[in-house]
């Protein structure tokens, strides 16, 4: 579930571990799972294969952002205005700045932001790099879901 108060955490989250320099953990947030800083944990890319190992959704959706990217804030406003669309039952969020976390750019080869990834489990079944619009957007997961009902 998109919501406002998640992005607020995220940000507030994202400054915390910019002045604290710290690492990355996760947490949970209603059925929105946020990439959070922690000073002890231990490392982000084993947390992330971690949370796309568990049980639960089908689908997850991991939306790489950056703090004061214009077109980051574009679709997070989008998402906002249309919360509805971007609720799906079997479908799990995840979410990380990547301005404060390279290692997470560098491990999707990240040439900007905001870049959506679409996985099945642990598997990558697809990239949204930029934001396509609400539309668009909307269709491409709703293909996916389609596809995961029917495997």
């Amino acid at each position: 579930m998109v919501t406002q108060l998640s992005f607020h955490i995220l940000k507030l989250i994202s400054l915390a571990c910019r002045n604290q320099g710290c690492r990355l953990d996760h947490v949970r947030y209603r059925r929105t799972r946020v990439l959070r800083a922690t000073p002890h944990a231990t490392g982000q890319q084993r947390v992330l294969d971690d949370v796309l190992r568990e049980e639960g959704a089908p689908l997850s959706i991991l939306f790489l952002w950056g703090r004061d990217c214009p077109n980051c804030d574009i679709a997070k406003r989008a998402m906002l205005l249309a919360r509805d669309r971007f609720q799906w039952p079997r479908v799990r969020w995840l979410h990380d700045n990547v301005y404060d976390d390279p290692t997470m750019a560098t491990r999707f080869g990240l040439h900007g932001v905001p870049a959506f990834f679409v996985f099945r489990g642990e598997r990558k079944m697809g990239r949204i790099s930029e934001w396509p619009g609400t539309q668009a957007f909307v269709q491409a997961i709703e293909n996916q879901i389609v596809l995961a009902a029917t495997v």
